[in-house]
């Protein structure tokens, strides 16, 4: 077609080149062919427009049918989420996007719903961002596109994913269905200048495609909810009418039984129920009815109601019965009844219509027997007759208040007050207040305030007024409440008590000196008790001492008794032992103060009464200067100490405490003192009686030991010589004998046996003779590896392991090897008997200040606590083979060697002893 149009175009100039006059100069012709060359040019020029215009037609045309393919597709997707992936994934596909992301309003965030292209994986998911960022937050808002081919220049323009991001040109557009903005769809190329008016019409007529499919999709989705509504909607009708179905059919039985229910209530019950038809006949009565108007049930049947009505309210009666036959109801209708015996009764109750079919059908009552009722309120209007009566009569002042107004005042009343019913009554300017004296005003206003507001008054109340010659008169209120026009009343009554004050004035002075006289003689009744007391008490401390002469229970239990004597808040007995004072007993102490000692140099206390041999009393001990704080004391301030003497020589002082000051009184101390004398006695015969039982227990244990003596005498001489003999024997049976001949392992059996014979005959005698040790130094731990591998074979036999764990550079001791090596030998003699098999056994020695510890622990069995007392007494055995001697053994020679054991076992939690034995002194 450029050809035809060039070619005609030339023919139209060659034409006109011809048609020149062959006259005409040169010049004419030179100026034609300068036309001829602009004519070209221009013509060029238009051909190349012709060809830009056709190529963007052509481009508009593809784009187009993409924007239509992309429709149809997007079209077809019905499921929200799955559309707008479908979308973005179009898009970004068809034109090559670097990035397509759609955003939906959700609230106050733009919500990514589908995302395509270079940036899917950098955004998470359910990612949103607020309304008020960015470009796709005002693109929303405004509902308006935004083009940014350079986005350094766009001030709106932000980055979700700035560490990835290689965006240079953006493009925005709302997805909007009518005025209404859905979302947007956001485009990004990582070139400038990448968007033109042909890419934004072409976004634009897609996001409209899309918000067309969004809406189309809400709509299915709307609609396939409705459809399900509706199936479900169905299939509830269906359900509920079987259920309605089911529950007329209950319902029906229901009201079967309901109405015979409630034919048996009205039969039974107590108001008269009946039922009158139109024409005014009875159709029906319950028992009450006939009961009380003395018919019977077949006496009714053709009754009219105005039978039973009284002659004088049959006017009224149908009056009532016109309005009821209009619909009228009645409620609280007093009617008076005639009874088929001529009774008058008085009735109250309601009467209500019933229709049928639109027309009056009768009426129904329930009614009440309010004759006796009404006989009450009569009598009731002639009590109250004579009740005013009796109030204007009466001698006393009488009133009755409303709502702070005065309604009533009595005669009384009126001359007591000087004031008349007319003064008072309805007078809104008059003030009860003036008429009592000024001493009494503002108790009389607060009562008026106080009632005018209904609040409830005490019942009695007492003031004064004055009387006409201006002498006071004393009056008494008693006040009440009672019903009043429909509200509540202040009744009140007041007495002239005058007289009455003067004799109770006169019958109180006379009995508050019977008073003083009664307290004073209580008072000596009670230092009397008090004196009786304090000789029981004393009495029973003296006698406690035959009662009980364990020194712990018999300081408590002076204690006990002293608090009995004088209260106090804590108390403590302390007891000299050496150059010390400690504490033995105490009471009320937050903290644990037995056994605290206290050198009796420093305590100043002491050394006072050391000297006077006396009590001393203190105050308050923040004050004085005496009083040495000590732990527990920090809360006393009161305090009194007293000596124990015993034949003028103090063992002691008995502290009694209290927390505040000045609590304490001299005649207090003086008791405490006489306290402490008995105090003292107690103790000194407490510790009499130990010594004796001490002496008793050592001579005892010293006749056992005297017979052991005797016996082991002859245990040495009749057990050593025939066991030498034996295993004499033994070792000459075994000349020549293999070591793998059982006889062998028989003989091993006989030689283990005759040596714990042979350790029992040792051990008796050890504990007769009682050698003293023969000390040299030497080294523990040696004495320990040395007994520890003589008892190793049996040990590695009965599979029980044993631990050595000796501290370095252990200084050596001075001990007697023989002794010690008894002391381990006996330890492990015991565990073994015990243990069973795959025990172990620990020994350690450490050094602990000025000396060594040994700790022998081992996992057997243990004992109990009551058996953990006595184990170093001797002969005390809880196996069933051996002397008991054992421990009693290693106690001695222990203490022989200056140190001390103690044991700790438990049932089921193994044993374990300790022996401190101290280093060698400079000597």
């Amino acid at each position: 077609m450029d050809r035809q149009f060039i070619q005609g175009s030339m023919d139209s100039l060659v034409g006109q080149v011809d048609n020149l006059p062959l006259n005409n100069s040169l010049h004419e012709l030179e100026l034609a062919y300068q036309q001829a060359i602009s004519y070209a040019r221009d013509l060029n020029e238009e051909i190349i427009e012709r060809r830009r215009v056709e190529a963007a037609l052509a481009h508009r045309a593809a784009q187009l049918a993409l924007i239509n393919d992309i429709g149809s597709k997007i079209a077809a997707v019905l499921e929200l989420d799955r559309l707008l992936e479908r979308a973005a994934c179009l898009v970004q596909e068809t034109f090559d996007y670097h990035h397509v992301a759609l955003f939906l309003v959700d609230g106050q965030v733009a919500r990514l719903k589908a995302v395509a292209g270079s940036y899917t994986s950098y955004f998470p998911p359910d990612h949103c961002q607020h309304l008020s960022q960015g470009m796709i937050g005002w693109v929303i808002t405004q509902g308006e596109k935004i083009i940014a081919n350079d986005v350094s220049l766009e001030p709106r323009y932000i980055s979700l994913i700035a560490e990835h991001t290689i965006t240079q040109a953006e493009l925005c557009v709302p997805i909007k269905v009518g005025d209404q903005t859905l979302g947007a769809l956001d485009l990004q190329s990582p070139h400038l200048g990448s968007f033109n008016e042909s890419d934004i019409m072409v976004v634009e007529t897609v996001a409209n495609q899309i918000a067309v499919a969004i809406e189309n999709a809400r709509l299915y989705q709307a609609v396939q909810l409705e459809l399900a509504e509706r199936k479900q909607a169905e299939l509830a009708l269906q359900q509920a009418y079987a259920e309605l179905e089911q529950r007329v059919e209950e319902r029906t039985a229901a009201l079967r039984r309901s109405e015979e229910r409630y034919q048996d209530l009205f039969d039974n019950a107590h108001d008269l129920i009946q039922s009158v038809t139109a024409a005014g006949r009875l159709a029906y009565v319950n028992r009450s009815w006939l009961e009380t108007l003395e018919y019977s049930a077949a006496e009714v049947s053709d009754l009219y109601f105005e039978a039973v009505v009284h002659p004088g309210q049959l006017t009224l009666w149908r009056d009532i019965f016109q309005q009821i036959k209009e619909g009228q109801h009645f409620v609280n209708q007093r009617l008076v009844f005639t009874t088929k015996t001529g009774r008058k009764l008085v009735v109250e109750g309601s009467f209500n219509p019933y229709f049928e079919n639109g027309r009056f059908a009768g009426c129904r009552g329930i009614l009440r027997d309010i004759t006796e009722r009404e006989q009450a309120e009569n009598a009731l209007r002639e009590n109250e007759l004579k009740y005013r009566t009796l109030i204007q009569q009466s001698n006393d002042a009488i009133y009755l208040t409303c709502e702070g107004k005065f309604e009533m005042v009595n005669r009384r009343f009126e001359k007591l007050f000087n004031v008349t019913q007319k003064d008072m009554i309805g007078a809104p300017d008059f003030i009860f207040a003036n008429l009592v004296a000024p001493q009494s005003r503002p108790l009389v206003k607060e009562l008026v305030s106080r009632a005018a507001q209904g609040q409830t008054l005490r019942p009695h109340y007492e003031f004064t007024t004055l009387n006409k010659s201006g002498d006071e008169i004393d009056l008494e209120l008693t006040v009440s409440y009672l019903a009043y026009r429909g509200g509540l009343a202040t009744q009140g009554i007041i007495r002239d008590i005058t007289e009455r004050k003067r004799v109770e004035a006169e019958k109180r002075q006379a009995y508050q000196q019977v008073q003083q006289y009664a307290v004073e003689l209580a008072e000596k009744v009670k230092e009397e008790q008090r004196q009786r007391e304090i000789a029981t008490i004393l009495a029973e401390v003296v006698a406690s001492v035959s009662l009980t002469f364990s020194p712990g229970e018999l300081l408590d239990h002076i204690l006990n008794k002293l608090q009995q004597l004088i209260p106090y808040d804590s108390a403590t007995i302390f007891l000299i032992k050496d150059d010390y004072l400690i504490i033995e007993a105490a009471r009320g102490f937050e903290v644990d103060v037995i056994s605290h000692r206290y050198a009796l140099a420093e305590d100043v206390l002491f050394q006072e009464m050391l000297t006077q041999k006396s009590y001393i009393l203190i105050g308050d001990t923040h004050t004085d200067h005496r009083y040495q704080a000590r732990p527990g004391s920090e809360k006393i301030r009161g305090w009194i100490g007293a000596p124990l003497l015993v034949a003028q020589q103090i063992i002691g002082y008995l502290a009694v405490d209290r927390h505040l000051p000045h609590t304490f009184a001299e005649a207090d101390a003086n008791l405490v003192q006489a306290f402490a004398h008995q105090v003292a006695q107690a103790i000194y015969n407490a510790r009499l009686f130990a010594e004796l039982k001490e002496t008793q227990a050592q001579l005892i244990q010293g006749e056992r030991l005297a017979a052991l003596g005797q016996m082991a005498a002859t245990v040495a001489h009749e057990l050593r010589n025939p066991l030498m003999a034996i295993q004499m024997g033994v070792e000459y049976l075994l000349r020549g004998v293999s070591e793998t001949d059982p006889r062998r392992q028989g003989a091993a059996l006989m030689q283990t046996s005759m040596d714990r014979i042979n350790r029992i005959v040792e051990d008796i005698l050890y504990v007769v003779r009682a050698p003293q040790p023969i000390l040299a130094p030497g080294f523990l731990q040696t004495v320990i590896e040395a007994e520890v591998s003589h008892w190793q074979l049996l040990l590695t036999t009965k599979k029980i392991a044993c631990h050595l764990e000796f501290a370095a550079n252990l200084p050596p001791l001075l001990l007697d090897a023989d002794q010690m090596a008894r002391v381990f030998s006996n330890l492990i003699s015991n565990s073994v008997d015990v243990l069973p098999p795959g025990s172990e056994i620990s020994i350690g020695v450490t050094l602990v200040g000025q000396n060594q510890v040994v700790t022998f622990t081992d996992n057997g069995p243990g004992m109990p606590l009551e058996h953990l007392s006595r184990i170093f007494e001797p002969f005390f055995t809880t196996k069933t083979r051996g002397t008991g001697l054992g421990l009693y053994i290693i106690k001695q020679i222990i203490e022989y060697h200056g140190g001390n054991i103690t044991v700790w076992s438990e049932a089921g939690a193994g044993t374990k002893v300790t022996i401190s034995l101290p280093l060698p002194g400079d000597e």
